[in-house]
């Protein structure tokens, strides 16, 4: 797997992994467990993260996927 970057949660309790070489986004618990995963038609190249519990994704088709990340629960809130 192609890891281009990584980012914590702002409360320690994920840690996402933006995928070039796999296309793609995953986020894993402080156990290492995968607890989200998306695949994108092209690499991801970087991650940010929010004190309030967002995450942005920033993919190579020229588009941001967007996120809310709190505890074990992650959701898609949209794209930009």
């Amino acid at each position: 797997a192609d890891i281009r970057r990584l980012a914590w949660s702002a409360d320690g309790s994920a840690l996402a992994a933006c995928y070039a070489g796999e296309h793609g986004l995953r986020v894993y618990d402080e156990q290492g467990a995968e607890i989200w995963r998306e695949s994108f038609p092209g690499a991801c190249f970087n991650l940010a993260t929010s004190a309030d519990g967002k995450l942005a994704a920033a993919v190579a088709q020229g588009y941001v996927s967007l996120y809310e990340a709190r505890g074990r629960q992650v959701r898609a809130t949209g794209r930009i």
